[in-house]
């Protein structure tokens, strides 16, 4: 014979709860004498972290549909713009300042150049190494794709002021310093 466990109230009261769904569970806290009296839940838009990722959400596709006019999509935008300096980067330079793994950084310069927007030239100073060149072409259609994603950031930000956008900036560039 199996012997028959008891059910406590309070078990009993949290399967309940439990069923109800998530914001069952969350009654009571806060509350006097609650599970969590002395503490208040972070709701999650309260999580500077889900308004970053809910910014993104928002904005990179709308950069996605301005870019498509250049004929770029946002890897190829952000591969041309960091081509865009004074010593050419490598594809394994801008895999790593991309944070684009290898595979796929070859193949977004495979399209960019032939799409005629970039060029590879075996490096003097390594011969192992290709370095990165915009054409002509790539530098107009890397203009072209930056006012067009001027355009969308100027609707995004619109909200904020010119000094709250530019402490955004700031702000967000002392965050992923080093990262």
């Amino acid at each position: 014979m199996v012997p028959m466990i008891k059910e406590s109230k309070k078990a009993r009261d949290n399967l309940s709860t439990a069923s109800r769904g998530p914001a069952a569970m969350l009654e009571g806290y806060g509350e006097e004498g609650g599970p969590m009296a002395d503490q208040q839940p972070t709701k999650l838009i309260d999580r500077t972290g889900y308004l970053a990722h809910k910014l993104q959400c928002v904005l990179l596709p709308a950069i996605e549909n301005g870019l498509a006019e250049a004929e770029l999509n946002t890897r190829g935008y952000f591969v041309l713009s960091w081509i865009d300096q004074p010593q050419p980067p490598s594809q394994k330079d801008l895999s790593r300042a991309l944070r684009i793994d290898a595979t796929t950084i070859v193949a977004v310069v495979d399209e960019l150049e032939r799409l005629g927007y970039v060029n590879r030239v075996r490096s003097t100073a390594d011969r192992r190494r290709y370095d990165l060149h915009l054409t002509p072409a790539g530098r107009a259609a890397l203009e072209r794709a930056g006012k067009a994603v001027d355009g969308v950031e100027q609707e995004v930000f619109a909200p904020l002021g010119a000094d709250e956008h530019a402490s955004l900036h700031a702000l967000l560039d002392r965050l992923l310093a080093g990262r």
